[in-house]
C-alpha cells in the first residue's frame, strides 16, 4: 500500500502538471494573440499601410444577441491575414485554425455574416443558428454561426464570442451606413518585436494607446501563473522522490522476503527444482505486487487530480479552463520504475541465496 501511494503521488503531480501546462498554454495564446498587440485609438487622420507581418482587428463588447437576449463580444479579423501572426493553440477547438478561417471566409451565409462562437455559447448560438448581434441602438447585424471554438485569441472575457469577417462584416455594416474602422475598437496583431512595429506604426500615422500595448511573453509573467508554475514543478519533484523511495522500498521488502524462503528453497532444490525457477518465481511474486501497485496508484490518483484540478485555475478570467489530461509520461515513469524495483529485487533475491550454503540454511532453522 505505501509503495502504490508513492507511485499514486507521481501520476497525481504529472496529471496536476500537465494538465496545468496544457491550460496555461491555451489562455497565453487567449489572452495575447500575437508576438504584439497593439491598440489603437480613434482614427482621426488617413492612415499609411501596416509594415509586413501585421493586421488590424476590430472588438466590441457586451453586444445584445437575439433571439434569446443573451450578451456577448464581438471580433472582426481578416481571415487570410491571421495565419503567421495569431498564435493558435490546438486545445482552443476541435477543428483547426485554417478550417475555422476558411468558415468565415467562404462559408454560405445565405445574405447573412459568417460568425465563429466562442467560449461558453448559450443553445441558441449553436452552430447553423441564424442571430441578430445589435451594434448600436438603430442598427444589427444578421448573423449565422457556422462553426464552435471553446476559445478565440484574443478574446477578453468569459462572455461568448462572435468571430466575424472584417470584409463580410464591412459590407452588413454599409447598409445601415455605418463603417467597421468608426464601430469597433481596433488593435494592430504583429508578428515580431514590438520597438520596429511601434516606430512603423508612427511612420504611418496610426494612433497608439502605447500604455496598452502587449507582447506574448507578459502573460507567463504574471505573477498568479509563476507561482503555480513553481508550486507543480516543487509538488513533481517531491513525488519523484516519494515514489523512487517507495520503489527502494518495495525492492528491499522482496530481498527479505527471500532471506526468510532460504529453507523452504532448499527443501525444493533437494525435490529437483533449479535455482533459476526459484529465482523467477521470487520475481514473479515481486512483479505482482508492483504491477498491482501500479494499477491502484493509477486508479487513486487520476480521479483526485480531476477533483482538484479546477481549484488551480490562476486565472479564471481567461478562457479555457483547465481540463484533465491523462500524464502518459509519469504513467509510463512508474511503469518502468515498477519494473526496474521487480528486476533489482530478483538479482537481490538470488545473490541472497547464492550466498548460503545448505549446512547454514539447516542449522540456523535448527
Amino acid at each position: 500500500m505505501t509503495t502504490a501511494l508513492s507511485l499514486g503521488l507521481v501520476v497525481y503531480a504529472g496529471a496536476l502538471a500537465d494538465s496545468s501546462q496544457r491550460a496555461l498554454a491555451a489562455k497565453s495564446s487567449v489572452a495575447t494573440p500575437a508576438d504584439v498587440v497593439v491598440p489603437l485609438v480613434r482614427r482621426t487622420v488617413e492612415e499609411g499601410a501596416l509594415p509586413a507581418g501585421a493586421t488590424i482587428v476590430g472588438y466590441e463588447t457586451d453586444l445584445d444577441v437575439l433571439p434569446g437576449g443573451s450578451t456577448a463580444d464581438l471580433l472582426a479579423v481578416r481571415p487570410d491575414q491571421l495565419p503567421g501572426i495569431v498564435r493558435w493553440d490546438d486545445a482552443l477547438a476541435d477543428e483547426p485554425l485554417d478550417q475555422l478561417l476558411a468558415a468565415l471566409a467562404d462559408g454560405d451565409g445565405g445574405g447573412r455574416v459568417p460568425v465563429v462562437a466562442a467560449g461558453p455559447v448559450p443553445e441558441e448560438a449553436a452552430v447553423g443558428r441564424e442571430l441578430e448581434v445589435a451594434l448600436g441602438r438603430y442598427y444589427a447585424v444578421p448573423v449565422v454561426v457556422v462553426a464552435r471554438a471553446e476559445a478565440f485569441p484574443g478574446q477578453r472575457s468569459r462572455l461568448p464570442l462572435l468571430v466575424a469577417d472584417w470584409d463580410r462584416l464591412s459590407a452588413a455594416l454599409e447598409v445601415a451606413g455605418r463603417e467597421t474602422a468608426d464601430v469597433l475598437d481596433r488593435q494592430v496583431w504583429a508578428a515580431g518585436e514590438a520597438t520596429p512595429l511601434l516606430e512603423a506604426l508612427d511612420a504611418a500615422l496610426y494612433g497608439v494607446d502605447e500604455t496598452g500595448v502587449d507582447t506574448g511573453g507578459a502573460f507567463a509573467l504574471r505573477p498568479e501563473v509563476r507561482a503555480l508554475s513553481w508550486s507543480l514543478g516543487y509538488l513533481r519533484a517531491v513525488a519523484l522522490g516519494a515514489g523512487a523511495l517507495g520503489l527502494i522500498a518495495l525492492a528491499m521488502h522482496a530481498a527479505a522476503q527471500q532471506r526468510r524462503r532460504t529453507v523452504a528453497a532448499l527443501l525444493l532444490s533437494r525435490m529437483g527444482m533449479s535455482r533459476r525457477a526459484a529465482d523467477a518465481a521470487g520475481g514473479a511474486e515481486t512483479g505482482v505486487l508492483a504491477a498491482l501497485a501500479t494499477v491502484v496508484a493509477v486508479a487513486v490518483a487520476l480521479p483526485a487530480s480531476a477533483l482538484v484540478l479546477p481549484l488551480l485555475d490562476p486565472v479564471p478570467a481567461v478562457l479555457p479552463g483547465p481540463s484533465l489530461q491523462v500524464p502518459w509520461g509519469s504513467i509510463g515513469l512508474v511503469a518502468a520504475g515498477a519494473l526496474l524495483a521487480t528486476g533489482a529485487a530478483a538479482l537481490l533475491g538470488s545473490r541472497a541465496a547464492g550466498r548460503t550454503s545448505g549446512g547454514q540454511v539447516m542449522r540456523d532453522a535448527g
